[in-house]
């Protein structure tokens, strides 16, 4: 999503948010309150009472700036302390009031790298997902203040219009599957939506030779037989590697519009080293486990390795056309995964089932709500890990930490 950004540089151009230096922040003083800007001087606790209701009438509305540690009237720059926990952490913590959260990003700039104080800028972005109601009510913008709708049906029929709009949109982009085969082992499809993606052509005319080069080289890494090849209005990255058991392969499809398909074969242990998983797992569970034979056992570590790969290869890509991965939301759809064991090759997964029971999945297909990641996204390892540790986990019993605790040193090992 484009910001509506009130900072220009010397050519005459929108600064976004991660531009802004703290001398941008001097042009303020000539930048009154009004539709997309608000002003605080503090950020004590009545003003983190009235956060929810500042962002949703943002996000109701056209978007906006929400800028703290700025004196109201003579827009001089008072400071603020920087908090122990993170800003975003914070912010995220007080949108816990407003369903569903609002998209944003923040920045505590700073005069100089020592110093402790600083100006926290927030920009809300206009919201696709309306209504976004706080505390029970809907706001808007209203001039330079957030206003309570009542009883303006019409305004509430045009947030839902919004939203009917967009739903309409990530229906259809997931309701289409990629051309491979569904009926082969396990599987994980990823849907990544880019709300912001009706003014977005990556390819202007055509995909040329130097384009397919430029993505080659980006994945190289995670999928080194890959081809690349152009469809219709998308690039194809197909991984021609069957030296594992599933006769699947690693499929991602790049649309013109920056949204992206990514299939998962999800790798599962050959027999010879099923067995002795079944042998370490009886063994330490003192032989409790006699039918673990009727099961197939996932490759955890593989499975965060492609998920990892696949999602650092098309951020380094997008990231080259200046996308931005706070507009995307994911969708998980798994397939063909019932009677399947979230197998991790250490002691830590040993000690894990020896007290809470073999994670095994009982059901063969699921597919996820969109979710989005709320707070900035950092890079590449950021979105992989909440996608595989929040989502995937999830779908074998497992809660984001314990997962965490239980990959950490194999990940490590294996780097």
């Amino acid at each position: 999503m484009k910001q509506k950004s009130i900072f220009i540089n010397a050519s005459g151009e929108m600064k976004s948010l991660n531009e802004l230096t703290y001398n941008d922040l001097k042009t303020l003083v000539d930048i009154e309150e009004g539709y997309i800007v608000e002003y605080k001087s503090t950020f004590d606790s009545s003003v983190k009472k009235k956060i929810p209701q500042i962002f949703s009438s943002f996000a109701n509305s056209e978007g906006g700036w929400l800028i703290i540690g700025v004196d109201n009237d003579t827009k001089g720059l008072l400071k603020i302390e920087k908090e122990r926990t993170d800003f975003d952490v914070t912010i995220t913590n007080l949108l816990n009031k407003v369903t569903p959260k609002p998209k944003y990003e923040c920045k505590f700039i700073k005069e100089k790298d020592e110093d402790k104080d600083g100006i926290l800028v927030i920009y809300v972005y206009k919201g696709e997902d309306t209504p976004y109601i706080a505390n029970g009510t809907v706001y808007i913008r209203s001039g330079s203040s957030k206003v309570p709708i009542t009883s303006d049906r019409a305004t509430i029929d045009t947030l839902y219009r919004r939203n009917e709009n967009l739903q309409q949109r990530k229906e259809e982009f997931s309701s289409t599957n990629m051309d491979i085969d569904y009926d082969y082992g396990p599987l994980l499809e990823i849907y990544m939506f880019n709300r912001d993606n009706m003014n977005i052509e990556l390819y202007k005319n055509s995909i040329d030779r130097q384009n397919l080069i430029e993505i080659k080289s980006k994945i190289i890494n995670f999928a080194p037989k890959s081809i690349v090849y152009p469809s219709v209005d998308s690039i194809i990255i197909k991984n021609n590697d069957f030296t594992n058991i599933n006769t699947t392969t690693l499929y991602i499809e790049m649309y013109n519009n920056s949204n992206v398909k990514i299939h998962i074969p999800i790798y599962m242990f050959e027999e010879v080293d099923k067995e002795q998983i079944i042998y370490n797992i009886s063994k330490f569970n003192n032989n409790t486990y006699e039918d673990l034979e009727y099961y197939s056992f996932i490759d955890a570590y593989m499975l965060w390795k492609t998920i990892y790969g696949s999602i650092s290869g098309i951020y380094e890509i997008l990231k080259n056309n200046s996308i931005n991965f706070n507009d995307y939301e994911y969708l998980l759809e798994f397939n063909n995964i019932k009677d399947s064991i979230f197998y991790i090759n250490n002691k830590e997964f040993l000690e894990h089932i020896k007290k809470n029971g073999l994670p095994i999945v009982k059901h063969n297909n699921y597919r996820t709500k969109y979710i989005y990641i709320i707070e900035t996204v950092e890079d590449a390892l950021h979105i992989a890990s909440k996608l595989f540790f929040q989502i995937v986990g999830k779908m074998w019993g497992y809660f984001p930490n314990e997962l965490i605790m239980i990959m950490k040193k194999l990940i490590e090992k294996n780097k």
